[in-house]
């Protein structure tokens, strides 16, 4: 049988996924969007750290999709 879908696949969808919610924190930032889960408004600091993390995994995937 067959696999679905291979590992370069995998990091491939993974690092666009990474890249696009760390865009899109980037952008609650830069833009001052609100959001809000249940009565929470989340603060921006949480997108700060989320854009650090995101962009971490990012730049890490996109290394070892490029030594492949």
């Amino acid at each position: 049988r067959r696999p679905v879908m291979n590992q370069n696949q995998y990091n491939l969808i993974s690092v666009c996924f990474f890249t696009l919610v760390g865009l899109l924190h980037l952008m609650r930032i830069v833009y001052e969007w609100s959001l809000i889960i249940g009565n929470w408004d989340i603060p921006r600091e949480v997108s700060m750290i989320a854009v650090l993390i995101l962009g971490t995994m990012s730049v890490s995937g996109f290394r070892i999709l490029l030594k492949k």
